[in-house]
């Protein structure tokens, strides 16, 4: 079933004319809801107060803290993450003999050194 909203203003209609849109709309299985003037000033009036109470600052303000909060989280989870993996490439360096994996560490090592760098500078060395 559709669902549609619409709205008819009428300056003045006469009681029989009301009735008759009624018995039309129910007759066709529509419902409806019929809203006074005065229902919805009050309704706005309601509404502009709720509006007014509101303190959009501290609203503003705690999204931003609780965002730069998480971010903060993040960047030392990241940061704490490349630093466990350099000393894992450097334990493994201390023991390994073969030469082509202590290559492969000494590659490894320097671009996670470097990403470490690079993240540090990016978001100023903390």
């Amino acid at each position: 079933m559709k669902k549609c909203s619409f709205i008819i203003e009428f300056d003045e209609i006469s009681e029989n004319q009301v009735n008759k849109l009624w018995e039309f709309l129910e007759n066709k299985n529509i419902k409806f809801h019929v809203l006074k003037d005065e229902d919805l000033k009050n309704e706005n009036q309601e509404l502009k107060k709720q509006l007014e109470n509101t303190d959009y600052t501290s609203v503003y303000l705690k999204g931003c803290t609780d965002t730069k909060g998480k971010y903060l989280s993040q960047q030392k989870e990241f940061i704490e993450y490349l630093e466990d993996k350099l000393c894992v490439i450097n334990n493994l360096l201390n023991t390994e003999q073969d030469e082509a994996k202590v290559y492969y560490l000494i590659v490894r090592r320097t671009a996670f050194d470097e990403i470490l760098s690079k993240y540090k500078e990016i978001i100023g060395g903390k």
